[in-house]
């Protein structure tokens, strides 16, 4: 039986994302994605997030200051491309 998409890609950045890297988060959605990138690339690494919906950026932001890891992540109110 083949993984769920989601669970097959936190398996592969588990195994790839190594502290200290600089990743993106092309769409931070309800920041789920970018609180689970924020301790794989630890207090010397860092996250840019991208998101073109305004709420999704307000909510991301909310949880990543609750986690206590803001400092690690840019949100940017924009697409990703």
């Amino acid at each position: 039986m083949l993984e769920r998409a989601i669970t097959y890609s936190h398996t592969l950045l588990r195994h790839t994302v190594k502290t200290g890297d600089t990743v993106i988060d092309a769409t931070v959605g309800k920041g789920n994605d970018t609180l689970f990138l924020a301790p794989l690339v630890g207090q010397t690494g860092h996250i840019h997030g991208f998101d073109v919906q305004e709420e999704a950026i307000a909510i991301t932001k909310e949880k990543c200051l609750q986690a206590g890891v803001l400092e690690q992540v840019s949100l940017h109110h924009i697409g990703h491309e």
